[in-house]
């Protein structure tokens, strides 16, 4: 039996739409919590080099006891880790900017020989982004929380029959995400997602293991739909988008460019965090988020609540009379979010 071009045409631009919804992102932190039995449990928090910072600091990570069940320090913290004012919180004492990728594990013992899966770990994160962002979107000086999945001790009534181990992983930033691409006699153009202005990296492959450069297309907030009088076909049935910019620029690569993943840039030897205003703590609890600031007297400006994007959510405006002071948030978002202080002019 013949099979006609037109069958096979049709099917390489299903393939095509099949893969084109598929985005790359990095794994930003993994938490494994377990129940080692007798209420001990232990949560194994590993960092990984995230090429979108220059530094990504867990500053601390905390257990929210909010189901009555009391938590005793009976762990000695690790090494650079202080307890908190309970033994299911942690605060890092150590050197700055941390090694990447790193791993910390932390130990807790409980009352309680229950347990239940909950979203009640919570790490407490300083950011310094790279140069994808520009400046005055998101500067360096950031601190912010996510909310992570963990198993908890509970009273009997609670036990939910989760199993004693639990692995949560999660990411702070993807590349745009293609929706769909325009097909007919070939694929002539596509539509992608991104929360602001951005600058993308078209990229074609015939095997989803070599990729060569197409061009470069400007995005804006909500979704963008891109065309061309090019054959994309031309270059391999498989297509990514990876972000080049969070903003609209030329100031880029040139596509001859062997393409690869963005590669980490080095860690800095001094932080962007030694200027003031800063944001020294953040801390969600019973729908606010208290966030503490490292000010002078009389200094005067505004903190930001700034997601992944680089988006403004929320923002404080904070009169300084002392060395710092405290504003609050509405804790109304889900996912990771961070706060930004910037000083009057």
């Amino acid at each position: 039996m013949k099979t006609s071009h037109s069958f096979w045409r049709a099917l390489l631009l299903l393939i095509c739409l099949l893969v084109a919804g598929r985005t790359r992102a990095t794994t930003f932190e993994t938490v494994q919590s377990s129940y080692l039995g007798d209420g001990w449990f232990q949560y194994d928090v590993k960092m990984f080099v995230d090429p979108y910072f220059l530094e990504q600091d867990l500053v601390q990570f905390a257990i929210i006891m909010t189901n009555g069940v009391d938590v005793q320090s009976a762990a000695v913290p690790p090494v650079n880790w202080k307890n908190d004012t309970n033994g299911g919180s942690w605060i890092y004492t150590g050197p700055t900017p941390q090694s990447r990728p790193r791993e910390q594990v932390f130990l807790m013992h409980s009352s309680a020989t229950n347990y239940m899966l909950g979203t009640n770990a919570i790490s407490l994160l300083s950011l310094v982004t790279s140069d994808i962002f520009p400046p005055g979107i998101i500067s360096g000086n950031m601190v912010g929380y996510a909310t992570v999945p963990c198993l908890l001790p509970c009273p009997p009534a609670m036990a939910d029959g989760s199993p004693t181990n639990h692995v949560e992983s999660f990411e702070l930033m993807q590349d745009p995400v293609i929706k769909k691409l325009m097909v007919g006699p070939s694929v002539y153009g596509l539509a992608f997602d991104w929360a602001s202005d951005s600058t993308e990296l078209l990229q074609a492959s015939p095997d989803l293991m070599h990729w060569t450069n197409i061009t470069y297309l400007y995005g804006t907030s909500g979704t963008t739909v891109w065309t061309t009088n090019q054959h994309f076909l031309d270059h391999g049935q498989y297509f990514r988008l990876v972000l080049a910019a969070g903003f609209q620029t030329t100031n880029v690569p040139p596509l001859s460019e062997t393409p690869s993943l963005r590669p980490a840039p080095a860690l800095r030897t001094s932080s962007a965090s030694s200027s003031t205003p800063r944001v020294t703590s953040c801390m969600p609890k019973d729908g606010v988020v208290s966030v503490e600031l490292a000010t002078t007297v009389g200094q005067n400006g505004e903190v930001r609540m700034i997601n992944s994007h680089g988006v403004i959510l929320q923002t404080q405006s904070f009169k300084a009379t002392g060395d710092s002071v405290v504003v609050n948030f509405t804790a109304t978002v889900s996912g990771a979010v961070f706060f930004q202080a910037v000083a009057d002019q």
